[in-house]
């Protein structure tokens, strides 16, 4: 099957041939598929010993209304309700349910820390220090007090639970650092530099799109996808322009998400090729490409203090379908 994805990045119309053959192959269901999409959605705004954050509720509402309208089983938790232990209880919740042709989505947005020092002295709020198992990983941040650092999340923790869990999963996360959760096996498009170096290079777009649908080799989590926000040594922003997230502001505006209304609009940019379907690497591009464009390369933006951040993937050879949208 050759699927044609027109993506337009930097002003230049880029025409990838992607071949789900030898090379590269889709995983979908089948047209009698029956099996159950699910979603644990989290936003999570209130922080006791770190700065609060403002629109981390509106990413997790409008994932939640988007997936619902496209018939997803959704939980969805903001705020106290979000904690190590009760995310680690709901994952196992739908481990026990799911089968092998489920799928989950787990979107996380709230604060997230990168590569943790081994010297205390380096790290903002130095009470936060890994076991040494976790010591270099990235890590979802639910809440955190002195007394309890254990509420961290790290990057093998979350995966490994995931590999647990029968059926396909894809990762959205926008928080900072939060490449740190694109698996470093080979098999991950993660070409781009990951604190800031990027300066829109054409020929790394190239690069990257190579190397994510030429590594045939055995990813470490195989039926894991993850498209996170920013770089592993990057922050991610959010801001009242959009009243969300910048990062899942763009991505849903490229589902066809209407935040007015919360309604699905008739089109959708991420189905780049007007099939009725919406690939996790169709969604990659298409957010890629709408974050260059009106982020990145935002002068109002950059002027006020934003710095410009670019998402990451993992996926490779395999590339899933996560929506019909017909």
């Amino acid at each position: 099957m050759i699927k044609a994805l027109k993506v337009f990045i930097y002003g230049l119309s880029i025409v990838f041939m992607l071949s789900y053959s030898a090379s590269c192959f889709l995983i979908t269901p089948s047209p009698e598929y029956t099996g159950t999409k699910r979603a644990l959605v989290y936003g999570v705004a209130d922080y006791t010993l770190i700065n609060d954050l403002t629109y981390t509720y509106h990413d997790a509402y409008d994932m939640s209304v988007f997936l619902s309208l496209h018939g997803f089983d959704v939980t969805v938790k903001y705020n106290n309700e979000v904690t190590k232990n009760s995310i680690m209880a709901e994952l196992e919740t739908v481990r026990l349910a799911a089968g092998p042709d489920d799928i989950l989505v787990f979107h996380f947005s709230g604060h997230g820390d990168g590569y943790f020092r081994n010297d205390d002295s380096t790290l903002d709020n130095p009470f936060i220090l890994p076991p040494e198992e976790f010591q270099g990983q990235a890590s979802i941040i639910p809440d955190i007090t002195a007394e309890d650092s254990g509420q961290v999340i790290y990057e093998t923790e979350l995966l490994d639970m995931l590999a647990e869990i029968p059926g396909k999963k894809l990762v959205i996360l926008d928080i900072c650092h939060a490449g740190g959760f694109v698996p470093d096996d080979g098999i991950t498009v993660d070409r781009l530099p990951g604190d800031y170096e990027y300066t829109g290079d054409d020929s790394a777009v190239f690069k990257t799109w190579d190397k994510y649908f030429s590594y045939t080799g055995e990813s470490v989590y195989p039926d894991i996808w993850v498209i996170a926000s920013a770089g592993a040594n990057e922050l991610a922003y959010e801001s009242g322009m959009v009243e969300n997230g910048f990062f899942t502001y763009h991505l849903l505006e490229g589902l066809g998400f209407n935040h007015d209304e919360s309604s699905i609009d008739k089109s959708i940019p991420a189905d780049a090729n007007g099939d009725g379907l919406v690939t996790v690497s169709e969604l990659y591009a298409e957010v890629f490409s709408r974050f260059e464009t009106h982020y990145n390369k935002d002068s109002s933006l950059t002027r006020v203090g934003y710095d410009p951040y670019y998402s990451h993937l993992s996926g490779g050879s395999r590339d899933l379908i996560l929506l019909h949208t017909n």
